[in-house]
């Protein structure tokens, strides 16, 4: 992830007019974008938009993945390139490495002797010229919006700021959207937590004036059915005498064949051992006796 500096802006600080024609699809692309219900229906305004606001032969959008440190391709237009969505770029020795390291647009005229890989990509797909700008979230570049054109003179400054422009616009929507999507999620999870807590309080209010260990049990399975639903409840009980393990059904209409069970090798042995709650997955294959027979419906 690059970062901006005080010398790089998102925009050219120079002036740049712009034609009727662009001024609309411009406008209508703002309209678009900022009612965009998600992140990949900006990417889609934009796959849509882009060749009308900046006429080119190749456009697409490069995203960083942190885990391999390259920019991974999404195609936007010409997709039958050589540089076809899901292909990756290096960060280092590519023009839209440049862009993205640097935090700021680039033009850039492609030449037959030109020694960076996605230049000599695009030159010999026929490009000849190419602008690069960078999506910028919270100060840091998080990919690049890219554009090639067939004639050397395609793009000119105006097409590069106005492609800057472009980036902004569309990374202070993606920001906006992840931030939507972060709030919801926390007041979904607040609602899914104050839900569990009410439940929690109701439990701790009967269980104390329950006088049987039935009666416990059955008021703990009704408040476990309706916080976590599963297809079987049941409470083991570890005898000492025998190094085993007494199992109660308490819900489920699967009925378990082993109401008795030896502790050793087991996950109950496990659970008990470390005075710890425990998660257990892959219950088909795993080695644990107590796993596997929940497994097979024992």
């Amino acid at each position: 992830m690059s970062t901006v500096t005080d010398q790089q802006t998102a925009i050219s600080e120079q002036p740049f007019a712009l034609s009727p024609e662009v001024s609309i699809a411009l406008a209508r692309f703002i309209s678009a974008i900022i009612t965009a219900p998600s992140e990949q229906q900006i990417y889609s305004i934009l796959a849509n938009s882009l060749k009308e606001l900046i006429p080119n032969d190749r456009a697409s959008v490069t995203l960083h993945n942190p885990e391999t440190n390259e920019l991974e391709i999404f195609t936007l237009h010409g997709q039958h390139g050589t540089l076809p969505m899901g292909k990756s770029l290096t960060v280092e020795n590519t023009y839209t490495g440049r862009a993205f390291r640097r935090c700021k647009g680039q033009i850039h005229e492609l030449q037959a002797s030109t020694t960076k890989t996605d230049g000599r990509i695009l030159y010999n797909d026929g490009l000849r010229n190419i602008i690069n700008a960078p999506l910028i979230i919270h100060g840091h570049a998080i990919g690049t919006i890219n554009a090639g054109h067939r004639i050397s003179t395609g793009f000119n400054r105006v097409s590069l700021q106005l492609l800057e422009l472009i980036a902004q616009l569309v990374s202070a929507n993606i920001e906006r959207q992840r931030l939507l999507e972060d709030r919801q999620k926390a007041v979904s999870h607040y609602r899914f937590y104050a839900t569990q807590l009410e439940n929690l309080n109701r439990l701790a209010q009967q269980l104390s004036t329950v006088t049987s260990v039935a009666e416990t049990l059955e008021i703990t399975t009704r408040t476990l059915q309706v916080m976590m639903p599963s297809r079987r409840i049941s409470y083991a009980a570890y005898c000492p005498e025998h190094d085993s393990f007494e199992i109660t059904v308490l819900a489920g209409n699967e009925i378990m064949n082993c109401l008795c069970m030896p502790a050793e090798g087991t996950s109950l042995q496990l659970v008990m051992d470390s005075q710890e709650p425990m998660y257990f997955s892959q219950l088909a294959d795993s080695l644990i006796l107590s796993i596997s027979a929940l497994a097979n419906g024992e």
